[in-house]
């Protein structure tokens, strides 16, 4: 019986989750954009692999660490 239930239950969340999922991608594909020109080259420097751009504010500059958030 326990059996019958957990697998009910992962049922019923894998349909939840895929249902969310392809409402997620059918938003990702209808969206516009009013922009035409995207292309914006930046200064920058390599630091252990990692992208740094130096930023001024306020009359400081600043090192950001650029995190695109993909894996690698």
């Amino acid at each position: 019986m326990k059996l019958i239930h957990t697998t009910a239950l992962a049922l019923l969340l894998g349909l939840f989750s895929g249902c969310s999922m392809l409402k997620a991608s059918r938003y990702i594909k209808s969206g516009s954009v009013s922009q035409s020109a995207f292309r914006t080259d930046l200064p920058f420097e390599m630091r252990f692999g990692f992208i740094v751009l130096k930023v001024m504010i306020h009359g400081k500059e600043y090192s950001f660490l650029l995190d695109t958030g993909a894996p690698k």
